[in-house]
C-alpha cells in the first residue's frame, strides 16, 4: 500500500532482524527410515569381473517417491507404477531449494537489488549440510548385481527443464557431491546408487519451464542403451490466509513520534490476546504489510511429515525506477535479512511496469480468501489469491505471472480503481468464525449502513454530538488541521455522503464477485460500517475503516480506534462493531492508529505482518490445477 497515491513516511532501510526457523522443521540425513542401497562412486568404482552367470535381462529402474510417503520402495510397484506420469494421486515432488541452511548469505544495505538475491542454497553446487540435504528430494537407482563388465550409465534430465534444476550423487563415502551427466562404470550400477534433485528457483512463467522434470536413467550394454524415466514436479509457492493462526506478528518500529502510540497499542492487544508479540522491524516505512508477503513450500518427508521452506516475498514496487542499483522500495530488503535456515526470499518485478499503477504492487493489495469449494465444484483447499486489478488499473504484469504459474492459488480480480490506494484490504477482510460449517467469514465496508447509523442519531437528538474530538488532520504541507466534527455536519457534507454513496456502490460489487466465484451467500457478510470522503478523486475511508484490522488468534481481530460519536456512554461505532462479530466468537482488540497510519491513509492492517502456521496437512499435489 501507500506510496504512488498516498503519503509514506521514509523508505530508508537500515537492517532487519535475526528471526526464524523452518515451520516444518528439518532432518539430518536421509531425513527418515528410507530404503537406499550402498553409494556408488561415479566415475570411480571400477568393473568388477564379469558376472559368472548372464543376467536374464538388465535392471534399468530408477524411482522416486511416487506415492508421496516420503520414502522409496525399491520393491514392488509402489514407487514404479506409472512413473513417467504426474498426477494429483501419484507423483514425485520435490523443493526449489533456495534458503540458506548455513547462513552463507550475508545481508548488506550496500548490495545491489540484483546482487542481494542471488544467494541462496542453489546458488552453489555444495549440498551446504545436513539441513540443505534435507530439502532435497532422493530418487534411488535399483541395484543390477550382474550388470557385465563394459556396460555403462548415465542420468540426464529433459531440455525444458535442464536449466532451471540440479542433480546430486551419493559417492562411496557417502558424501553429496553435483552429478555431471558422463558414462558411468559397471561397478557402481552393480552396487545401485542414490540421486538427489533441487529446483534453483520457484517457476516463475510456465511458459519458461511448467515446473516438471524428467529424469532419465540410461543403460548402455554392449551398444543397446535401456532407459527408465521419472518425472518430478517442483512444489509451487503457496500464500498464507489470515484464519491461519499466527505464529509470528511484525510492525516497523517506532522511530517516529506517532509510531510510538500505535506500537505500545499493538503490543497491549496482542498481550490481552495471549498472541505472539510483534517483532519490531528496523525500518523507516510504517506500511509494514506493503513490502513483504509470507508463504511457504511443502514437500513429503519420511514418516508422514512434511518439509518446508518458508518463503518471504518482496513487494513489486518500483520507487525509483532511474536507479540501475536500487529500483525497489528499499523497506522491502528486510526479506533478505530474514533468509536463513528452512527460510527462502524472492522478488519479482518489472521495473518498466507503470508508476501510476505501483500503488497495487504493495501487499495490501494481495490476500487470500480462505479454503472453499467453488460453485463450480473445484475443491480450493489452499484458498485463491484476491487482488485489486482491472484491464485499465492493474499490478505488474510479471509478478502476475508468478502467482498464477503457482496452479493452487488461482487471483480473483476485483475492482479498487475507485479507492485512493486501490488495495483490497480497506473495504474487506477474513475472519474465523464458530458459527458456520465453513469456518470463516468476511467483514465488509457497509457505508449505507453507516449513513443510516449516523441519521439514526441524528433523528434521535445527537446531532452535536462530537466525532474525531482531539485529533487532526495533515494538509499537504504537514501542518496539523483539526478532524473534529459532529454528527450534524457530516451528514450535511454533500461530498463525504457523495464519497460513501459511491462506496456502497462498489462494495456491493466486490461482493458480488466474491458470491459468484466462492459461493458466499448474503448472510455471511458481516457488516462493518464507516463513511467515505474524496482525496484527489478518489474515495478514501473517514472514520478508520474497521474492516481493516488483522486476525491475531483464532478469536482475537486488531482493530482501529474508530473515534466515532459517544452517545449515551456508547461510542455506537465500536458498538456495532463489537456486537456484530461476537456471534463469530470474535473478541475486537482496539489498537490507535489514526496519527500513523489513518491520515496517511491506512489502517492497521496496512501498518502490520504477520508469519502463519503452515497447515498440518500441505497437500498441495492435491488440488492443483
Amino acid at each position: 500500500m501507500h506510496e504512488a497515491r498516498r503519503p509514506t513516511a521514509a523508505t530508508l532501510l537500515t537492517i532487519f532482524l535475526a528471526f526464524l526457523t523452518a515451520c516444518g522443521g528439518t532432518e539430518p540425513g536421509n531425513g527418515g527410515n528410507e530404503t537406499s542401497p550402498p553409494g556408488g562412486d561415479q566415475g570411480v568404482t571400477a568393473d568388477a569381473p564379469s558376472p559368472d552367470v548372464a543376467p536374464a535381462g538388465p535392471i534399468v529402474d530408477i524411482r522416486a517417491d511416487l506415492d508421496r510417503d516420503g520414502k522409496i520402495d525399491l520393491e514392488g510397484d509402489n514407487d514404479d507404477r506409472d512413473e513417467d506420469k504426474w498426477t494429483n494421486e501419484r507423483g514425485a515432488i520435490f523443493l526449489a531449494n533456495i534458503d540458506d541452511d548455513e547462513r552463507r548469505c550475508q545481508f548488506s544495505a550496500q548490495l545491489s537489488d540484483d546482487e542481494i538475491v542471488r544467494c541462496n542454497d542453489a546458488a552453489d553446487e555444495v549440498v551446504n549440510g545436513a539441513a540443505d540435504e534435507a530439502d532435497l528430494a532422493k530418487m534411488l537407482v535399483k541395484p543390477w548385481p550382474l550388470a557385465p563388465n563394459g556396460t555403462t550409465w548415465m542420468v540426464k534430465v529433459n531440455a525444458e527443464a535442464a536449466n532451471y534444476v540440479r542433480l546430486f550423487i551419493r559417492d562411496s563415502g557417502g558424501s553429496l557431491t553435483v552429478y555431471k551427466p558422463e558414462p558411468g562404470p559397471a561397478g557402481t550400477l552393480r552396487a545401485g546408487f542414490e540421486l538427489r534433485i533441487e529446483a534453483k528457483d520457484i517457476v516463475r512463467d510456465r511458459t519458461m519451464w511448467d515446473g516438471f522434470v524428467d529424469v532419465t536413467l540410461e543403460v548402455d550394454v554392449d551398444g543397446k542403451k535401456h532407459t527408465d524415466t521419472v518425472r518430478l514436479r517442483v512444489a509451487p509457492l503457496l500464500l498464507h490466509h489470515q484464519v491461519q493462526k499466527a505464529n509470528g506478528l511484525f510492525v516497523a518500529r517506532d522511530i517516529f513520534p506517532d509510531s510510538k502510540t500505535f506500537v505500545s497499542s499493538f503490543d497491549a492487544a496482542t498481550t490481552a490476546a495471549n498472541a505472539p508479540k510483534a517483532i519490531k522491524l528496523d525500518v523507516n516505512d510504517q506500511w509494514a504489510q506493503d513490502y513483504f508477503e509470507t508463504g511457504y513450500m511443502v514437500m513429503p518427508k519420511a514418516g508422514g511429515g512434511q518439509q518446508v521452506i518458508d518463503v518471504f516475498i518482496r513487494s513489486a514496487n518500483v520507487f525509483n525506477p532511474q536507479s540501475k542499483s536500487f529500483p525497489l522500495r528499499e523497506a522491502g530488503r528486510i526479506v533478505f535479512a530474514a533468509r536463513g535456515p528452512g527460510v527462502a526470499a524472492i522478488q519479482q518485478f518489472d521495473v518498466r511496469h507503470s508508476q501510476e499503477m505501483d500503488t497495487l504492487n504493495s501487499n495490501g493489495n494481495l490476500e487470500v480468501v480462505p479454503p472453499h469449494v467453488a460453485p463450480d465444484g473445484k475443491n480450493h483447499a489452499f484458498g485463491r489469491i484476491l487482488r485489486g486489478s482491472v484491464a485499465t488499473f492493474f499490478p505488474d504484469p510479471t509478478f502476475q505471472k508468478l502467482l498464477d504459474s503457482q496452479g493452487v492459488q488461482p487471483t480473483i480480480k476485483i475492482d479498487t480503481s475507485w479507492l485512493l490506494v486501490g488495495h483490497v484490504d480497506e473495504t474487506l477482510s477474513f475472519v474465523p468464525t464458530t458459527s458456520s460449517a465453513r469456518g470463516w467469514t468476511v467483514l465488509v465496508n457497509d457505508a449505507a449502513m453507516a449513513v443510516k447509523m449516523l441519521t439514526d442519531a441524528a433523528t434521535a437528538g445527537h446531532r452535536d454530538v462530537k466525532m474525531f474530538q482531539n485529533k487532526f488532520w495533515l494538509d499537504q504541507l504537514n501542518r496539523q488541521l483539526p478532524a473534529e466534527t459532529t454528527i450534524g455536519k457530516l451528514l450535511d457534507d454533500t461530498e463525504i455522503m457523495a464519497a460513501t454513496a459511491e462506496a456502497a456502490i462498489q462494495v456491493q460489487k466486490q461482493k458480488d464477485i466474491l458470491k459468484r466465484e466462492v459461493g458466499l451467500r448474503d448472510e455471511e457478510f458481516v457488516s462493518v460500517p464507516f463513511t467515505h470522503y474524496y482525496s484527489d478523486g478518489y474515495s478514501l475511508a473517514y472514520q478508520p475503516g474497521t474492516v481493516n484490522g488483522v486476525v491475531i488468534t483464532n478469536t482475537d481481530f486488531i482493530a482501529p480506534v474508530g473515534h466515532g460519536p459517544v452517545v449515551d456512554g456508547v461510542d455506537v461505532f465500536k458498538d456495532q462493531f463489537e456486537k456484530a462479530v461476537a456471534p463469530h466468537g470474535i473478541t475486537v482488540r482496539w489498537v490507535e492508529n489514526w496519527d500513523l497510519l489513518h491520515r496517511l491513509s491506512g489502517e492497521v492492517h496496512c501498518g502490520s505482518n504477520a508469519r502463519r502456521e503452515i497447515p498440518a496437512d500441505a497437500s498441495w499435489w492435491k488440488v492443483i490445477q
